[in-house]
């Protein structure tokens, strides 16, 4: 059994090289024998794929509701990879590009070994085990910043990526998804190829929705606004269970502002689309990979540094970045991300409204279907 690879000090007994368990490893584990011996009553840590990962906003997130644990993640960046690798113990986290010969049993094959190699346990994940794909494709070819490039959706790699994730979430057969993007992927000229690959999560075999989220309403110091894709298979559609979304705190988003989170900032300047002047009563405007936002304090203005830019982006102050990388990588990575705080809101609807209601119903059908067997 799950429960015979581990001892009272959390290290494995079976190999010598096996390193110690993470905590929500161990959860899992315990989480996984009891479901094996039928004596799971309520599931309480989620299995999460992430794809498309950065630097981990969407990982963190969701971690940070306790409910779920990011057994695989994969990035074509290898700084971000190097920074989620840094933030997330017992994760395997491949730097590889998503394309057409990656499939859902290669990244349960893949799950499987590495658990086996790193940790020497015994996963045997298979399709239908993991309960939720999370990623943000690329959004810089949907972007109002790349528009002028003129480029053909066709031609279009990063736009590409989203058929493959969803592709890949089918194969793995996860019960949902959560996909992040910038809200001009269904504004003027993009919006046909948007609603394009919307038509995709349908043709999958899932039920969605889609809401734009503006940061400030879910605990994140800024007005970064994107959309977010919240889909569920149809088996849980049928049994009543939709997508749900979190509800905005307005009211706790007036304690958001510049002068809440560093009341030494004066003024932000926004540097892009146009030099906008906010003042200490503002919210902090979106930050962007490719431009810095610069901030006026002590007479003078500056790059808004690392420190500031992780906490408006509601990461927490000792996220780690490897030390071999400059103020522009780490810039980059922070600009990529998704919020954690809005991920976090979004990840409990989802466990709460959506997971934990599909194995309830589950649970209660398995149950009647023991005592009619009696």
């Amino acid at each position: 059994m799950l429960t015979e690879q581990i001892n009272q000090e959390d290290v494995f007994t079976d190999s010598s090289n096996a390193k110690k368990l993470p905590g929500k490893l161990i959860k899992l584990l315990e989480q996984l024998d009891l479901q094996q011996k039928g004596q799971l009553k309520n599931k309480e840590l989620f299995i999460t794929v992430s794809l498309c990962s950065g630097m981990g906003g969407l990982d963190l997130g969701f971690e940070q509701t306790g409910r779920f644990i990011t057994l695989y993640a994969i990035d074509n960046v290898g700084h971000a990879v190097d920074t989620f690798r840094l933030n997330f113990e017992g994760t395997c986290c491949e730097l590889a590009e998503i394309n057409a010969a990656m499939t859902g049993q290669s990244i349960l094959d893949r799950i499987n070994a590495w658990y086996k190699q790193e940790y020497g346990i015994e996963l045997n994940l298979q399709p239908g085990d993991i309960d939720v794909v999370i990623g943000g494709p690329p959004c810089q070819d949907f972007s109002m910043m790349t528009r002028h490039r003129n480029i053909q959706p066709e031609e279009s790699e990063k736009i590409n990526l989203f058929y493959e994730c969803v592709r890949i979430a089918k194969e793995l057969g996860s019960k949902t998804f959560v996909f992040e993007n910038v809200p001009a992927m269904l504004q003027g000229e993009m919006a046909p190829t948007g609603f394009k690959v919307m038509n995709s999560f349908t043709d999958s075999g899932y039920y969605y929705n889609y809401k734009e989220l503006c940061g400030v309403h879910y605990g994140m110091p800024s007005s970064r606004r994107r959309l977010f894709f919240v889909a569920v298979q149809q088996e849980l559609k049928q049994m009543g269970i939709l997508p749900v979304y979190p509800k905005p705190d307005l009211a706790g988003a007036e304690h958001l502002r510049i002068k809440d989170i560093f009341p030494y900032i004066e003024y932000i300047c926004t540097n892009q689309f146009s030099n906008k002047l906010l003042g200490r009563d503002k919210f902090c405007p979106t930050i962007t990979r490719s431009t810095a936002l610069t901030v006026f304090t002590q007479g003078q203005w500056r790059n808004m540094s690392i420190e500031e830019a992780l906490r408006f982006q509601s990461f927490p102050a000792d996220y780690k970045f490897p030390d071999n990388r400059g103020y522009a990588e780490k810039h980059a990575r922070i600009g990529n991300s998704v919020g954690p705080a809005v991920a976090k809101a979004v990840a409990e609807c989802v466990a709460n409204d959506m997971l934990d209601k599909y194995y309830q119903m589950v649970a209660e059908h398995d149950k009647e279907s023991f005592k009619m067997a009696a």
